[in-house]
């Protein structure tokens, strides 16, 4: 296995592995998001940066600690040295564990964290994130039902992990540049520091961070934001009226979208709004029988009209009770989310098989990390942005013996029309793309 990347990313999830990959990416040389490590065809091409999901974001802390770890340390044996971790601008998940891993298999002495994303309004300031103006904990990071985030103060968040070997970046010293940052970081250090948080309000702010010289053992830690700030610009916004992406005709783009956070929920009443098909997951129906549920959404699928775009949604099951009105323990809660992802995956790969679209859009990382599973794939290559924090790509499907055009997004970035605009950002005749030529092998 060879190495030619630049930078090896380890994220914990789906679409933010892909929206930090995307960062890295150039015209000539894509990054490539992995999903599975261990198919060794995946390190032969000469690529802008390695992306790997741990698909972690969901387990315990303990096992979310071991996985990472050991694919670190694995990629760190094949010759990686240039880390990135990719943590959520949420700070939801297990962040500390997965910072934990990553310094002590990679050998690294402290971190440099910066989870900051303006782009997609998410600042940190006096040590406080803010998601749209509103403090972390009640943005809808803190009403996730399976990872909620309970504080808004980041040096909370990782002190259960690491105590008191934790230093602040504070603004006044980002905004003094390298040489204040670097001083202050080095009496972090002789203090006993390990991680350093720091705030970030603009893309100038992630952009003094990026400058660091971290060859004395440290790591960079963030989202998309600082990702893109040390890519320096390599990848930018590109509109597929001019960049030559292929359009498409409506009944060949497939919309699937299985978050249930509130800006999910809203950007999927607009793009129903304009008269797509719809294809309705009942996720109470689902947990009760998933077979029959099956059954009812094939046949509902043959009598959709074929002559529009086809969205494929989930329901939002109920809130924290089950039939009897009873409050449902957390594991069972994580149960059914598995037992929804996996099905909605299952029933994209049919759809597939039954529609051919050419271009498939995913919203929401477990979502879209099942699909991806679900169709054979080893690996993706992001090649641009479509919109901020929404990456564009492709990806060869071993289920299918077919090659896709892909666009994912987390569930709750974009504004309230991002799926409209994608969608028409595409369609071919608003457009006036042609249609890239693509293997049809594997359907008949």
């Amino acid at each position: 296995m060879e190495l030619n990347s630049a930078y090896v990313i380890i994220a914990d999830d789906f679409t933010g592995a892909a929206d930090a990959a995307v960062q890295f990416a150039a015209r000539e040389s894509p990054a490539r998001l992995v999903i599975d490590w261990h198919e060794k065809e995946v390190f032969k091409d000469a690529i802008a940066a390695l992306v790997v999901d741990t698909d972690t974001r969901f387990l315990s802390p303990a096992m979310a600690y071991n996985r990472v770890f050991d694919v670190t340390k694995a990629l760190y044996n094949a010759g990686a040295r240039k880390y990135y971790k990719k943590i959520d601008s949420t700070l939801r998940g297990n962040p500390s564990e997965e910072i934990a891993a990553v310094l002590d298999a990679g050998g690294f002495r402290f971190a440099i964290i910066a989870p900051a994303t303006p782009r997609n309004e998410r600042i940190v300031k006096d040590g406080i994130c803010y998601v749209r103006g509103a403090p972390l904990a009640s943005s809808f990071a803190g009403k996730d039902p399976f990872t909620p985030v309970l504080t808004s103060h980041l040096r909370k968040i990782f002190q259960g992990h690491f105590g008191n070997a934790i230093a602040e970046l504070p603004l006044s010293i980002v905004r003094e540049g390298k040489k204040a940052i670097e001083n202050k970081i080095k009496s972090g250090l002789d203090n006993g520091a390990r991680i350093f948080i720091a705030d970030a309000e603009t893309m100038g702010d992630l952009e003094e961070i990026a400058h660091l010289d971290t060859s004395n053992g440290g790591l960079f830690v963030g989202s998309s934001g600082l990702a893109e700030a040390l890519s320096e610009g390599k990848n930018s916004l590109i509109n597929p009226k001019t960049a030559g992406i292929p359009g498409f005709l409506p009944h060949k783009m497939l919309f699937v979208t299985g978050s249930i956070t509130a800006m999910s929920i809203a950007q999927t009443k607009r793009l129903i709004s304009t008269g797509v098909s719809e294809l309705v997951v009942d996720c109470e129906a689902l947990i009760k029988d998933a077979e029959r549920e099956r059954r009812r959404l094939e046949d509902l699928l043959e009598r959709q009209p074929f002559d529009r775009p086809l969205l494929v949604r989930t329901t939002s099951p109920k809130s924290g009770k089950d039939e009897n009105n009873e409050s449902i323990t957390s594991n069972t809660m994580r149960e059914q989310r598995a037992k929804i992802s996996n099905f909605v995956g299952a029933l994209t790969k049919y759809v597939i098989q039954r529609r051919k679209p050419e271009l498939l859009f995913a919203s929401g990382g477990d979502t879209a990390a099942r699909i991806i599973e679900a169709l054979g794939t080893t690996s993706i290559d992001f090649s641009m942005e479509i919109l901020p924090g929404i990456p564009f790509g492709t990806f060869y499907s071993k289920a299918i013996q077919k090659k896709l055009y892909f666009v994912s997004k987390a569930g709750e970035f974009g504004n309230l029309d991002s799926l409209v605009t994608i969608m028409r950002k595409f369609t071919l005749n608003e457009t006036g793309n042609t249609i890239e030529p693509i293997s049809k092998a594997g359907y008949s």
